[in-house]
């Protein structure tokens, strides 16, 4: 058993997306539950890892694959921590197998500018505010291992156009958006409201040429749209929908799609409007999809 299974932690802090809001209004802070000191800090695109003292482990708890010894080493013993391997200035693709590769030549090169960027510390006794200190008080020897910088925005409802600011400064250096986190809230094993995605997305349309039939919950419902783009890739769409929208869709022996007048579905041949993260240079295709509407 690891680390941070004897301390409770069986699974990362995930975090829901807060949605973009240049002019919130006050239902807008009581639905996100916006109120008191938040930090904001960038949001970086890179793998998901937590050292649990004594390894390295992905978001699954499953154990990478190859680590260079020299890396481990930079680590602090016996002190969790929760952070994204990260390159700068190269896109997600070129490290994003990292957690599955095995020792090479071409491997140990790119481990040579990976950066941990350490964003909290899995211990759940202890608030957000409470660990940044503890994280600041870590003396890292290189600059591969970072803590990622927090500001401090002591009454969100109030100081909202703080984050918008901040926000779109990022933006503007090519970032792709920020995180928020509760500075009382605690570490849990779980999707949390009080640790916020807040970024940029990416738009686009494309044609629906096949529905797909989900699995487990959605057995014999819709799982996902199989898409074309405009420049002919092929990718699938397979979030955004609610479950009323999956439920239009009957999977049994032959697909019938329900009619309902106040719920829109798409179907074969129809175009679509989704967002994504990004668009993934060396395939063209949209990373992490969501299905909008239909066009």
């Amino acid at each position: 058993m690891n680390t941070l299974n004897r301390i409770g932690i069986h699974g990362p802090q995930l975090s829901y997306t807060l949605e973009i809001n240049k002019n919130p209004t006050k239902e807008y802070f009581v639905k996100n539950k916006l109120y008191g000191t938040w930090f904001i800090s960038e949001k970086y695109d890179g793998i998901r890892a937590l050292w649990t003292g004594t390894e390295l482990i992905t978001r699954s708890f499953r154990p990478f694959t190859y680590v260079p010894l020299w890396f481990i080493q930079l680590f602090p013993r016996g002190v969790p921590l929760d952070g994204e391997l990260y390159i700068p200035d190269v896109p997600f693709s070129y490290f994003s197998s990292l957690s599955v590769t095995k020792k090479t030549e071409e491997v140990d090169k790119k481990w040579e500018k990976v950066q941990y960027l350490i964003f909290d510390m899995p211990l759940k006794d202890y608030s957000f505010e409470q660990r940044l200190g503890m994280m600041k008080a870590l003396k890292l020897r290189r600059n591969n291992l970072k803590i990622i910088e927090f500001k401090r925005i002591k009454n969100i409802d109030k100081d909202f156009n703080e984050v918008n600011i901040f926000f779109d400064n990022i933006i503007k250096k090519g970032g792709e958006g920020v995180m928020l986190i509760k500075g009382c809230s605690h570490y849990i094993s779980k999707r949390s409201r009080e640790s916020l995605k807040y970024k940029k997305e990416f738009h686009g349309e494309a044609e629906v040429i096949q529905l797909c039939e989900g699995q487990g919950k959605y057995y014999q419902k819709l799982g996902k749209l199989k898409c074309r783009l405009p420049n002919g890739k092929i990718f699938y769409c397979g979030t955004g929908f609610s479950d009323a929208e999956r439920n239009m869709y009957q999977f049994d022996k032959t697909l019938c799609i329900n009619i309902d007048k106040e719920i829109k579905v798409p179907k074969v041949g129809d175009k679509i409007a989704y967002t994504c993260m990004e668009i993934i240079e060396k395939t063209g295709v949209p990373r992490m999809s969501v299905y909008k509407g239909i066009v």
